[in-house]
Protein backbone atom coordinates (compact mmCIF):
# COMPACT_ATOMS: atom_id res chain seq x y z
CA UNK A 1 0.00 0.00 0.00
CA UNK A 2 1.48 3.83 -0.94
CA UNK A 3 0.92 6.15 1.45
CA UNK A 4 0.78 9.96 0.72
CA UNK A 5 2.41 11.93 3.49
CA UNK A 6 3.02 15.21 3.80
CA UNK A 7 6.82 14.93 2.03
CA UNK A 8 5.27 14.05 -1.31
CA UNK A 9 5.13 17.86 -1.84
CA UNK A 10 8.72 18.27 -1.43
CA UNK A 11 10.44 18.35 -4.88
CA UNK A 12 12.64 15.37 -6.03
CA UNK A 13 15.86 17.45 -5.08
CA UNK A 14 14.97 17.44 -1.34
CA UNK A 15 15.74 14.07 0.13
CA UNK A 16 12.74 13.11 2.43
CA UNK A 17 13.92 13.36 6.58
CA UNK A 18 14.60 9.96 8.04
CA UNK A 19 12.06 10.57 10.71
CA UNK A 20 10.89 6.47 11.17
CA UNK A 21 12.10 6.54 14.59
CA UNK A 22 10.57 9.20 15.73
CA UNK A 23 6.79 7.94 16.85
CA UNK A 24 5.12 11.94 16.76
CA UNK A 25 6.73 12.53 13.22
CA UNK A 26 5.98 9.41 11.53
CA UNK A 27 2.79 9.59 12.64
CA UNK A 28 2.21 13.33 11.31
CA UNK A 29 3.50 13.11 8.10
CA UNK A 30 1.09 9.69 7.43
CA UNK A 31 -2.14 11.45 9.30
CA UNK A 32 -1.37 15.04 7.63
CA UNK A 33 -0.61 14.96 3.94
CA UNK A 34 -1.73 17.88 3.13
CA UNK A 35 -0.15 20.72 5.21
CA UNK A 36 2.78 22.94 3.58
CA UNK A 37 6.31 21.88 4.43
CA UNK A 38 8.09 25.37 4.79
CA UNK A 39 11.68 25.45 4.21
CA UNK A 40 13.08 28.48 6.67
CA UNK A 41 16.44 29.48 6.16
CA UNK A 42 18.75 30.93 9.35
CA UNK A 43 21.49 31.55 10.85
CA UNK A 44 23.45 31.36 13.89
CA UNK A 45 22.97 31.47 16.71
CA UNK A 46 19.34 31.46 16.20
CA UNK A 47 19.26 27.74 14.30
CA UNK A 48 21.04 26.50 17.14
CA UNK A 49 18.64 27.76 20.20
CA UNK A 50 15.64 26.36 17.67
CA UNK A 51 17.01 22.74 18.15
CA UNK A 52 18.02 22.95 21.39
CA UNK A 53 14.60 24.81 21.96
CA UNK A 54 15.86 27.53 23.82
CA UNK A 55 14.05 29.90 20.96
CA UNK A 56 10.62 28.82 20.84
CA UNK A 57 9.27 31.62 18.26
CA UNK A 58 10.78 31.76 14.63
CA UNK A 59 9.86 35.58 13.17
CA UNK A 60 10.69 37.39 9.96
CA UNK A 61 10.13 40.59 9.92
CA UNK A 62 9.74 42.66 6.35
CA UNK A 63 8.90 45.59 4.45
CA UNK A 64 6.58 44.13 2.01
CA UNK A 65 4.27 40.51 2.40
CA UNK A 66 6.25 38.13 1.17
CA UNK A 67 6.36 34.49 2.49
CA UNK A 68 5.55 33.42 5.31
CA UNK A 69 3.49 36.13 5.90
CA UNK A 70 0.01 34.90 5.64
CA UNK A 71 1.29 31.58 3.71
CA UNK A 72 1.45 29.44 6.90
CA UNK A 73 -1.02 27.95 9.23
CA UNK A 74 -0.97 25.76 12.52
CA UNK A 75 0.38 22.39 11.45
CA UNK A 76 2.44 23.20 9.15
CA UNK A 77 5.94 21.42 9.24
CA UNK A 78 9.35 23.90 8.79
CA UNK A 79 12.43 22.52 7.78
CA UNK A 80 15.18 24.11 9.04
CA UNK A 81 18.42 25.32 6.56
CA UNK A 82 21.45 26.66 7.48
CA UNK A 83 22.31 29.47 5.60
CA UNK A 84 24.59 28.33 3.24
CA UNK A 85 24.22 24.77 5.10
CA UNK A 86 22.14 22.03 4.74
CA UNK A 87 18.52 21.43 6.57
CA UNK A 88 19.50 19.90 10.10
CA UNK A 89 16.08 20.33 11.69
CA UNK A 90 12.11 20.12 11.46
CA UNK A 91 9.79 21.88 13.49
CA UNK A 92 5.95 21.89 13.89
CA UNK A 93 4.14 25.08 13.51
CA UNK A 94 2.05 25.77 16.46
CA UNK A 95 0.35 28.87 16.45
CA UNK A 96 1.23 31.87 13.80
CA UNK A 97 0.37 35.15 14.48
CA UNK A 98 0.80 38.00 11.54
CA UNK A 99 1.13 41.60 12.08
CA UNK A 100 1.19 44.92 10.19
CA UNK A 101 3.89 46.51 12.24
CA UNK A 102 2.79 50.41 13.43
CA UNK A 103 4.81 51.95 16.74
CA UNK A 104 2.81 50.57 19.18
CA UNK A 105 2.67 47.27 17.73
CA UNK A 106 6.31 46.56 17.31
CA UNK A 107 6.65 47.72 20.75
CA UNK A 108 3.69 45.08 22.12
CA UNK A 109 5.66 42.14 19.90
CA UNK A 110 9.22 43.23 21.50
CA UNK A 111 7.67 42.82 24.99
CA UNK A 112 5.25 39.56 24.31
CA UNK A 113 7.67 37.79 22.10
CA UNK A 114 10.71 39.04 22.78
CA UNK A 115 11.95 36.32 25.57
CA UNK A 116 11.14 33.67 23.05
CA UNK A 117 12.95 34.73 20.13
CA UNK A 118 16.15 35.49 21.95
CA UNK A 119 17.23 38.26 19.83
CA UNK A 120 19.45 40.25 22.09
CA UNK A 121 21.29 42.01 19.26
CA UNK A 122 19.79 45.93 19.24
CA UNK A 123 20.69 46.67 15.91
CA UNK A 124 18.30 43.80 14.98
CA UNK A 125 15.62 45.11 16.79
CA UNK A 126 16.40 48.51 15.13
CA UNK A 127 16.11 47.02 11.78
CA UNK A 128 12.94 45.03 12.76
CA UNK A 129 11.62 47.82 13.72
CA UNK A 130 11.37 49.42 10.31
CA UNK A 131 9.46 46.72 8.68
CA UNK A 132 5.86 46.96 7.85
CA UNK A 133 4.92 43.06 8.57
CA UNK A 134 5.75 40.11 10.59
CA UNK A 135 5.37 36.77 11.17
CA UNK A 136 5.52 35.00 14.16
CA UNK A 137 5.73 31.47 14.60
CA UNK A 138 5.44 29.58 17.76
CA UNK A 139 7.17 25.77 16.85
CA UNK A 140 6.75 22.61 18.89
CA UNK A 141 8.16 19.22 17.85
CA UNK A 142 11.33 20.64 17.32
CA UNK A 143 14.04 17.79 16.17
CA UNK A 144 18.03 17.48 15.22
CA UNK A 145 17.81 15.50 11.68
CA UNK A 146 20.78 14.03 9.81
CA UNK A 147 21.75 16.70 7.21
CA UNK A 148 19.41 16.97 4.09
CA UNK A 149 21.15 19.07 0.62
CA UNK A 150 19.24 21.67 -0.34
CA UNK A 151 20.79 23.96 -2.87
CA UNK A 152 18.98 27.12 -3.86
CA UNK A 153 20.21 29.36 -5.80
CA UNK A 154 17.96 32.49 -4.88
CA UNK A 155 18.04 34.59 -2.11
CA UNK A 156 14.66 33.99 -0.52
CA UNK A 157 15.22 32.83 3.32
CA UNK A 158 11.76 31.11 2.96
CA UNK A 159 10.44 28.58 0.77
CA UNK A 160 6.94 26.78 0.74
CA UNK A 161 6.01 23.42 -0.88
CA UNK A 162 1.79 22.93 -0.28
CA UNK A 163 0.31 19.69 -1.03
CA UNK A 164 -2.29 19.15 -3.00
CA UNK A 165 -5.28 18.59 -1.58
CA UNK A 166 -7.22 15.29 -3.00
CA UNK A 167 -9.64 16.02 -5.61
CA UNK A 168 -13.37 14.22 -5.10
CA UNK A 169 -14.61 12.47 -8.65
CA UNK A 170 -17.74 11.75 -8.95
Amino acid sequence: MNTNTLWDSLPNTIQRPDLENDLFWHTYAVMNPNVSVHVAILSRPYLDLLLIAAKTVESRFAADRRAPYKKIDAGDVLLLKQVGGPICGIALAKKVFFYEITPRRFGAIKTNFGPDLKIDDMDLWARYKKASYATLIRVDQVRKIDPITYIKRDQRAWVTFQSEAPTLTV
